[in-house]
């Protein structure tokens, strides 16, 4: 055993702690404000622009305030924040933006795009309206009709493959879906490639988040919300009925059951303008003809209106799964949940047609 001389002790010495001077808090402190600085600067200088043509056109309808300029911008989707765009338009000492059209440039930070801004507002522009057809093959003689643009270019764009590609991989059947109806402003000489782009950017920025939401709230893609509509729309144009003929549809869709929808099968057979549906037409081989195939068709059929659109996302819950057009010859439809009532509907319409001898 260890003897312990006198005076020893058996602990360990103790060893005295660095203490860390206030340099060391003043270090980590400006290491977060250059962090929260970089931060910052690189959010306000990075690109704010949020579509994916080179450049979308905003039309301006009152005098606006840059506040209220960005903001607007930013609810409709065309910049990811406002704030930045702000900040460059009171830096350019731009207080008011004047009513008219506004070049919106892919790629540019808040600074560079309210330079652009206040160099490229245009004056000289055209108001193109993309309508509402029962037969989508209309839609592209109308802009010819309005633009002077080619229709063999735009026919040859809605089938080019690369093109469609480049739009989000589209094909040439749900391509139809980017014609959202309402009115539409460009800067005059535009080629047939700007047009339909312009047309995609802005069929984008109508499917915000809520419009998203509502469209998968009833089970469906952005593109089948369009699908839905443009078959809604051939049904009828009484619009408080359109709410009840989208849920009938949409409760066919998720009993999987063929939707069975008239107009497709008209469309399908070239023959829209027919006053009823014969047996050749429901023989007619195409995924169009849904008395054949389950689901919905590959594309709309045509351009539905903004109330068959709204009819879609604001449906009708409801136990129907049939309707049959009245034979009053009114427009209006009876409903039923069950084949045994609607057969009774059909037959009644089937007399009515008879009767008075309509082919």
């Amino acid at each position: 055993m260890t003897k312990l001389l006198p005076g020893k002790s058996t602990r360990p010495p103790v060893r005295k702690s660095r203490k860390k001077g206030p340099h060391y808090r003043w270090w980590i402190a400006g290491g977060v404000c250059l962090m929260i600085t970089c931060g910052v600067l690189f959010w306000g200088f990075s690109s704010i622009t949020h579509f994916r043509s080179s450049k979308v056109y905003y039309y301006n309808p009152f005098p606006a305030s840059p506040e209220a300029f960005a903001d607007s911008l930013k609810s409709k989707g065309y910049i990811r924040s406002s704030l930045p765009l702000q900040w460059g338009l009171q830096y350019q000492e731009i207080t008011l933006l004047k009513p008219g059209l506004y070049v919106i440039e892919h790629g540019k930070n808040g600074f560079s795009l309210a330079s652009s801004i206040q160099r490229r507002g245009v004056k000289d522009y055209v108001e193109i309206e993309i309508d509402r057809f029962k037969n989508r093959n209309n839609v592209l003689p109308s802009l010819e009709k309005q633009t002077g643009v080619s229709l063999k270019k735009l026919r040859d764009l809605m089938k080019d493959k690369d093109f469609l590609d480049s739009l989000g991989a589209l094909n040439r059947e749900n391509a139809w879906a980017m014609f959202v109806p309402g009115m539409y402003r460009f800067p005059r000489n535009f080629t047939e490639r700007e047009l339909l782009e312009n047309i995609y950017d802005a069929h984008l920025f109508y499917w915000n988040d809520e419009r998203r939401h509502l469209a998968k709230a009833a089970d469906l893609s952005p593109d089948e919300a369009m699908i839905l509509a443009s078959i809604v729309y051939a049904e009828t144009k009484d619009v408080t009925e359109m709410p009840l003929i989208a849920g009938v549809y949409i409760n066919r869709l998720r009993k999987k059951m063929k939707l069975q929808a008239d107009p497709t099968v008209l469309y399908a057979a070239n023959a829209l303008q027919a006053n009823r549906v014969r047996e050749k037409h429901l023989k007619v081989k195409s995924r169009y003809n849904t008395y054949l195939y389950k689901g919905l068709p590959p594309g709309p059929i045509g351009i539905p209106s903004q109330e068959a659109l709204n009819a879609v996302l604001h449906y009708n819950e409801h136990g129907y799964i049939y309707f049959c057009a009245k034979d009053d010859f009114s427009g209006c439809h009876n409903f039923a949940e069950d084949f045994e009532g609607h057969k009774s509907n059909a037959d009644k319409l089937r007399k009515a047609l008879d009767k008075r001898r309509i082919r």
